[in-house]
């Protein structure tokens, strides 16, 4: 299988925070930090630049978002390396490979993304973790009030956030393992808000009209409930299903299956597919944060990716069995 990384901020924009919020005296609880945050991330038009590190590698990026007319626009371009650029229009989200000159389409894609990496019901989070206040920092210029996620069992990391003290707004997150080290961060070196928001910058640098331009769209008929031909025997504590697809194969081949499980802030992807080759074999391995398990069942190869333990990706792999026909 091969992935195709296109991260993307999910916030919404159009600056919607009253004065008289911001006057108010500071939360106490870190809950109510959190649920700031995701109000902030889905209300506040912003721009700027973010970086982010998994190990050796890193890249920054720069990030505008803005609403009109109720329709959230947002455009963000890697700065670093091979140029990429993302670009969601509504629930619509292109992704640009100029080398390629190839534009990847999907809609209704489910994975969050910095700085929008918040779940709208904080209290599903405090079923996995606790959460405790720990500090004031200073980010990208701005004062941030510090929350901390210690994970309740070994099926998930822990996350440490900055959230501007301000407006809200994830400023920075930080994933870490069960030593207590760094497997990813996220952080905004420079953020604007409102008005310092151009809409110039929401036009794509490249002129893909041009006949040498390709557009892949990816066809996907959304399940609903877990996909009837499948059963998932192994629940993980606190994840639960928000999404499930079919992928039109659209070669005449048989279609594959993506189920999303999450705890509110880590998202665990099931894909089942037919096996590419026949001495196609499973096994285990982690690319920077992101951990992969494979497992070949009858004639199917299912893979299970994400930024949990390894522990976590095994028992909900192995629970995956095809129903008797």
């Amino acid at each position: 299988m091969k992935f195709i990384s296109c991260r993307w901020p999910l916030g919404a924009a159009g600056l919607c925070l009253t004065l008289s919020v911001a006057a108010q005296a500071p939360p106490q609880d870190p809950a109510t930090w959190l649920s700031n945050a995701v109000h902030a991330a889905q209300k506040l038009s912003y721009s700027g630049v973010f970086s982010y590190q998994s190990g050796a590698r890193q890249e920054t990026s720069s990030v505008t978002q803005i609403v009109e007319g109720g329709v959230a626009r947002e455009r963000l371009e890697v700065l670093d390396g091979s140029p990429r650029e993302v670009v969601r229009i509504g629930d619509e989200v292109r992704c640009v490979l100029p080398l390629s000159h190839t534009i990847i389409i999907e809609r209704n894609r489910v994975r969050k993304s910095f700085p929008a990496l918040l779940p709208e019901s904080v209290g599903l989070l405090q079923e996995s973790y606790t959460l405790r206040l720990a500090g004031r920092a200073r980010i990208a210029g701005m004062d941030s009030q510090v929350v901390e996620l210690t994970p309740r069992d070994p099926y998930r990391y822990g996350h440490k956030l900055w959230l501007d003290a301000k407006s809200g707004l994830l400023l920075k997150a930080r994933l870490i393992d069960e030593q207590g080290e760094t497997l990813e961060q996220f952080g905004f070196s420079q953020v604007r808000y409102g008005a310092a928001a151009d809409p110039e910058q929401l036009k794509s640098r490249y002129d893909a009209s041009a006949p040498e331009w390709k557009i892949q769209t990816s066809e996907a008929v959304d399940l609903g409930a877990p996909p009837a031909d499948w059963v998932f025997r192994n629940s993980v504590p606190g994840f639960r299903q928000i999404a499930g697809l079919r992928r039109l194969s659209g070669s005449g081949g048989r279609d594959s299956v993506h189920v999303v499980f999450s705890d509110g802030i880590a998202a665990v992807s099931v894909f089942i597919e037919p096996v590419a080759t026949p001495n196609q074999a499973g096994g285990a391995k982690r690319v920077g944060a992101t951990q992969v398990y494979r497992r070949v069942t009858g004639g199917d190869m299912i893979t299970v990716v994400g930024e949990v333990p390894l522990a976590t990706l095994q028992r909900l792999g192995d629970g995956v069995e095809a129903k008797k026909r």
